[in-house]
């Protein structure tokens, strides 16, 4: 079997050993409503590999779930050797840890799962992450980080110093309504010191701002980006200008949408500006 679809078994409270499907490469669960718990019988006892073929795999629109027992580190099991993408979709409830070593893992999507606080120390080829609707995010091993090109966060209440983790690679970010990080941007700016934010937008090329009501000023870090070409800002009401000294040097387009206060732009006359 090398794909398995699991979707609304209404009556399912646990799941079978699925990890002892050698072949299996994609697996799907959604809409299992009385799943509360994943725990260590989804591997399969004594599998010294469980889920060793798997690629995909998906959790959607799991109502009840609580809690996925990732196994702990003093195991000798090597879990989803293979995984290269990992989806958690509407899971309201999920809280605790997720798998902390996926040595394969490259794309990671966790959106509404608003009790999680994700974790992560060991994604060493993560390159896409995108975090929606979450309640915070934790990273004890920065190299976790350093492939990443595409960064999504959005609706995100908590983070622990996200800013000083290592993005070598990073292309593209796109922050929406994640209020704590205007108060990140304020201190630095303050404090004038912006080289903390400067590794991780040394590559930035597309950079979106969206829905940041407090947001009176541009993060002062932008001055300093040479790589971005591309920036989107909406819905912050308190932003009332954008001047020419604070944006990047090289900056092609610059889109405003839905800020109501802002009163003029001074930029670049050869960028690309576009004010709804």
């Amino acid at each position: 079997m090398v794909i398995l679809r699991l979707e609304n078994c209404e009556k399912c409270t646990s799941l079978p050993s699925l990890g002892l499907l050698a072949s299996l490469k994609d697996l799907i669960i959604e809409g299992m409503t009385r799943l509360k718990c994943i725990g260590s019988e989804i591997y399969g006892e004594d599998c010294s590999k469980p889920f060793r073929s798997l690629e995909n795999l998906s959790f959607a629109d799991l109502d009840e779930w609580e809690y996925w027992d990732p196994l702990t580190k003093t195991e000798k099991v090597e879990r989803f050797p293979s995984l290269h993408k990992l989806s958690i979709v509407r899971c309201p409830k999920l809280t605790g840890n997720l798998p902390d070593h996926l040595p394969s893992l490259e794309e990671l999507v966790i959106h509404e799962c608003a009790q999680l606080l994700a974790s992560f120390s060991n994604l060493p080829r993560l390159r896409k992450l995108e975090l929606e609707g979450c309640r915070g995010m934790i990273c004890t091993s920065p190299t976790s980080f350093e492939l990443v090109s595409s960064l999504t966060l959005s609706n995100i209440r908590e983070f622990s110093d996200w800013f000083k983790l290592a993005f070598q690679k990073l292309q593209c970010l796109q922050i929406v309504n994640c209020e704590e990080l205007v108060y990140l941007w304020q201190e630095i700016h303050i404090k004038k010191q912006p080289t903390a934010l400067l590794k991780e937008l040394s590559n930035v090329r597309e950079l979106c701002i969206e829905n940041f009501p407090n947001l009176k000023s541009l993060p002062r870090v932008l001055e300093y980006s040479e790589c971005l070409q591309s920036l989107r800002i909406g819905g912050c009401h308190s932003l009332q200008f954008i001047v020419k000294s604070q944006l990047p040097p090289f900056l092609k387009r610059l889109e405003v949408k839905n800020c109501d206060r802002l009163q003029y732009l001074v930029g670049d006359k050869e960028a690309d500006y576009a004010s709804h």
